[in-house]
Formats: C-alpha cells, structure tokens, sequence
C-alpha cells in the first residue's frame, strides 16, 4: 500500500508541474529572490521530479565523461571513485592531511562531481591547506528510499570503506593520521546529523563522554522538512514562479489531496521530522544531565580554557553538549532551511547557546551550494540537457549552444563566499589535530 502511494504521490506531482497544464517555463517565471538559482529543483522529498533531475544530470554527466571533461584539471584536483562507490576529489601530488566528507541535497547528491564541483573543489584547493585536503562525496538515492536513516547509515559505510582503501588506493595516511571532519547540504545535512547522533548515543551509553565529540560538523540548508511541508513549498514555488496567485490552471485542492492522502498512509520519511527533532533534543538533555553527574566531560572542557568558575553545573553542561550539533550555515534567502526550527525545539537555556555559537548567517539561497560550472563544447551534452529544459529554463539549451568555452548556472559569487566559509571552518577545527603541516597557518 506504501509503494501504490509512493507512485501514485510522484504522478500527481508530475501532473501538476507539467507544462501541459497551462504553466509556463522556469525561464519565464517570476524570479523568487534576486539571487536565485536558476537550477529548478523540488523539495526533499520523494517526486517524479527528482527522477527526472537525476536521469537529466546523468545524461550530462555521461557526455561530460566521454569528453573528459575534469579529468586533467589545471588547477591538479581530480575525481576518482572508490571502490565503495564514493566519489574523491583529490591532489594528485600531495598526500592529504585531512579529510573533509560530503553529503549533498536529493537529486543531485548521486553526482556531486557535477553539481557541487565547483563549491568543493574552491574549498580543497584553498591555499591555507597546502593541496592536503580531500573530499570524500558519498551520493545516494532518495527517490528509491523514505527511510533516511538506512540512507544515513549507507553514507558512513561507503566513507569508512574509502578511508580503509584511502591509505592503499589513493596514497594517504593511516585513517588515526587523517584529521576528518563533516559537511553536509539539505537533505544531506540531515543525514550526517542522524550519524551524529547515533555516535553520541554510543558514547553515551558506553559512558564515554570524552569521546562523545567526534568530527566536526557542519550544515548549510539543513532540511528536516516533513512531505506535508515540501508539497506546500511546491504549491508556493509554483506560484512565485507563474508569477500569478492563481495559480494558473493548478488547483489547490489538488496539494490539498496530495496532503491529506500522505498524512492519512503515515507517508513520511524515516525518522519523521518531528521525531528527528525529539530525538535531538532528547540526546541533548542525556548529554547533560550526564556531564552534571560525573566529572569525566570536564576534563577536556576544563583544559580549553573555556569554562567560567561563575557558571552553574547546567549552564557548563550545556556549553559543552551544545558542541555536538552541527554548525549551521544559514542562508538567508533559504527558504528550505529548517535549522531556526530545531533550535527553537531545545529548552529554553539552550536555546541562546545554540544560536550563538552554532549558526553563522550567510547570503544566498537553498541552491547556492550547487553552482555549476562546465568546460564543454560537445554537441552530446547539448543534446542531453534538451529534455532538462522543463527544469532550467527554455534558455538552458541555448546558453549551451551559444558557449564555446565555459558555462555555468547558479550563483557564483555565493557559492565562492560559501566555500570559502567552509575552508575557514576546516582551518579552525583541524586546530587540535596532530602533525598539521607546516604550510597551515592558523590565526
């Protein structure tokens, strides 16, 4: 009954958004804010659309290939793919010093080599890290999957089986050598935190709170939006979009259903938003209520420098617990961003913490982290982008045929100010990591 509903939910919603139903194309519509990406993407959740997102960038991605587009970049980084299936981007003469593992949003998460190039590579080539950075990218599929946290769980298998390959395969250090840290877009933000926090749930029933604190974590777009809430998002997307509040031939009953229909079958994801946010706040309240206990938490937070001997047992509980959350890079133009909304879910004395020290406010939209950028003159990947014109924008396929060198889609200039962003985040978590290269300079 799950699967008939799953399929029935994606062949509505590929009704509603045909053009056959009066709606113009992307590139007609009104743009949502200045700095829109013009890469038309529905939200997190289990669509036909994102079938057709997937099957459209791997017509790309496959011309790409065949030309041998990224293979021989100038600036040294190449991809290469695990025998896990992840994909690496890395120096190809400098051994790393650090690993940096990435989880991007639906749909595009199954080619980061083409949807985040841009943004990582930015990131890895920075020159504070002296070409010692990698990036492990682990895609996924979730148009075949509501059960995020088995998604979640696959992501970790493939980066621990790259890392056990890495030191054979790829020329790296021992895994203990390597400094690792997180970062993830969207729907992939929610996945490294449910990692999170069943790593902090081991350490905290093995009574191991030292420990507790793995790999840094950090998030941009965090999305841990219901279905119910991504097909309302769909409804107002597509009326900004039309440019009409009439939504044009669509009829809201027709979300409305949608709505009611997901709602009545328990159609959600695995774990619920609500449940995800629960179970964060719960471990949240373990952790400190373990760290008032016993003294085993103190040590490490005593040796920072960081605690105040005027400060209650609670208030530096939390201070140290509200560590293990991701930071949240919060763009503010995201819509899709549910970050506000779990912070808002902590008790009251936490709730300061957090947003002080665990968010960092950028500009942008959902879509920044997926600029684009492609060296490509091949009438193939013309050929393949044809059908994407439902998605990019009836002008998608000319820009293609009118560029002889480079052709991109996105924001650039919010995508570099983001990278850059994450370059510093790494500079500064790698500060207590062991035997960091010289060529690192931390302020």
């Amino acid at each position: 009954m799950l699967a008939a509903a799953q399929r029935g939910l994606g062949l509505l919603l590929l009704l509603v958004t045909s053009p056959s139903l009066g709606l113009r194309s992307p590139a007609k519509f009104r743009r949502i804010s200045s700095r829109s990406s013009r890469l038309f993407q529905t939200p997190d959740d289990l669509t036909s659309g994102g079938l057709a997102l997937r099957n459209s960038l791997k017509r790309i991605e496959d011309a790409r290939q065949r030309q041998g587009d990224g293979k021989n970049s100038p600036d040294g980084f190449a991809w290469r793919t695990s025998a896990s299936g992840a994909l690496v981007l890395q120096s190809e003469d400098v051994t790393p010093w650090a690993v940096l593992h990435f989880v991007g949003g639906f749909g595009i998460a199954q080619y980061p080599q083409l949807c985040y190039d841009a943004l990582l590579r930015r990131v890895a080539i920075n020159p504070a890290f002296g070409r010692g950075l990698a990036v492990v990218a682990t895609p996924y599929d979730a148009t075949r999957s509501l059960d995020h946290d088995t998604i979640s769980k696959n992501c970790m298998r493939m980066l621990d089986e790259t890392l056990t390959e890495g030191e054979a395969s790829f020329g790296w250090r021992p895994r203990g050598q390597l400094a690792e840290l997180q970062f993830g877009h969207s729907l992939g933000g929610k996945l490294l935190l449910l990692n999170r926090m069943r790593e902090v749930e081991a350490a905290l029933a093995a009574g191991d709170l030292e420990n507790a604190k793995i790999k840094a974590l950090a998030v941009t777009g965090f999305n841990n939006a219901p279905i119910s809430t991504s097909l309302t998002f769909v409804k107002d997307l597509i009326r900004a979009y039309s440019g009409s509040d009439t939504m044009g031939r669509v009829p809201d009953p027709v979300f409305d259903i949608l709505q009611n229909v997901a709602t009545s079958l328990g159609f959600d994801f695995v774990p619920t938003a609500q449940e995800t946010t629960l179970r964060v706040v719960n471990l949240l309240e373990d952790y400190v209520a373990a760290m008032e206990n016993g003294e085993e938490g103190w040590r490490q937070w005593d040796a920072e420098g960081q605690a105040q001997k005027e400060a209650s047992s609670r208030e530096r509980a939390i201070a140290a617990a509200i560590q293990w959350l991701p930071l949240f890079l919060q763009l503010d133009e995201d819509e899709l961003d549910t970050s506000n909304e779990l912070i808002g879910a902590l008790p009251i004395d936490m709730q300061d913490v957090a947003r002080g020290y665990r968010t960092l406010q950028l500009e942008g939209n959902h879509l920044t982290p997926a600029y684009l950028e492609l060296d490509i003159d091949n009438e193939d990947v013309r050929t393949a982008a044809s059908p994407y014109s439902e998605v990019f924008g009836e002008d998608f396929v000319r820009n293609l045929a009118s560029t002889s060198f480079r052709w991109s889609l996105g924001d650039q200039v919010g995508a570099q100010r983001l990278a850059d962003t994450i370059a510093d985040w790494v500079i500064r978590e790698a500060r207590g990591v062991p035997k960091l290269p010289e060529t690192i300079t931390i302020n």
